[in-house]
């Protein structure tokens, strides 16, 4: 980096503009990422309470009718 005392009024213009419009596009970064995350946080708890509504349905049918116990599957007999 050249000596700052050496820079001409221009270089410095040049270089705080520059140092400015990074700056914008970082905090613009930032901003798109906090909505994003805030999108997904609200997707995420649409999830959770579709998935509780589900469990509620789930438990109610075995309430009604409680769920067979599946056998395990085995190997066929390969002399039938």
């Amino acid at each position: 980096m050249e000596n700052i005392y050496n820079l001409s009024m221009t270089q410095i213009t040049e270089l705080r503009e520059e140092a400015q419009t990074k700056g914008q596009e970082l905090v613009k970064r930032y901003q798109e990422l906090e909505n994003a995350e805030k999108q997904i946080q609200a997707e995420k708890k649409q999830i959770e309470k579709q998935v509780d509504v589900i469990n509620g349905e789930i438990g109610a049918y075995n309430k009604l009718e409680p769920p067979v116990e599946d056998a395990p599957n085995e190997a066929p007999n390969p002399e039938e």
